[in-house]
């Protein structure tokens, strides 16, 4: 179906979704600019930050492979309502893929709660947890990508913080986010 709409981007997408069932907002993440820097397009950066809802940016060169195994990226330094993991539970359940949930402690901060609910909030499925301590989560990740295979890498998005910094880079690592495999971002 193609729908034309003369509304900036944010108001469309947000119109289609209130007159549609729509499970996901599926993106690439092409740059019209072709600047090998920018990793996320204009487009996408902006409905990614400003739509509440589902999101998978798919980058540039990816091949489909079904979906066998998930990598859930979650920063213990946020609370994270239960109620945003809804679409990623969905997704487990029903395509019987298993979830890999990488523990990552950049420096030694104090964590939130969250990471003691990560038992509760996926107790109906499996799933394994790693350790990763003391290192940047774009050089955790980036290594676990390689190590470990997974179709799907899925964050929370938190306003401007850890899924910027984990995507366009921190001033303590210049990694970006340049994986081949799609991003789903959680929205709350």
């Amino acid at each position: 179906m193609t729908k034309l709409d003369f509304a900036n981007i944010i108001d469309a997408v947000n119109k289609l979704l209130t007159l549609f069932r729509i499970e996901h907002i599926i993106m690439d993440t092409n740059s019209l600019a072709g600047v090998a820097e920018v990793i996320f397009g204009s487009n996408t950066l902006q409905i990614t930050r400003n739509v509440n809802f589902p999101i998978i940016a798919v980058p540039e060169g990816s091949t489909y492979e079904q979906i066998k195994s998930i990598l859930l990226s979650l920063n213990y330094q946020y609370d994270v309502s239960p109620e945003r993991f809804k679409v990623l539970l969905e997704t487990v359940k029903k395509h019987k893929v298993s979830l890999k949930i990488p523990e990552i402690e950049e420096r030694n901060i104090e964590l939130s709660e969250q990471k003691n609910r990560v038992e509760e909030i996926f107790k109906e499925i499996a799933f394994k947890r790693y350790a990763i301590k003391n290192i940047p989560a774009p050089i955790a990740i980036s290594a676990f990508q390689e190590l470990i295979s997974i179709q799907l890498h899925a964050m929370v998005s938190e306003p401007k913080s850890f899924l910027d910094r984990f995507i366009f880079g921190s001033t303590t690592s210049k990694i970006n986010y340049r994986s081949q495999v799609p991003l789903l971002v959680l929205q709350e």
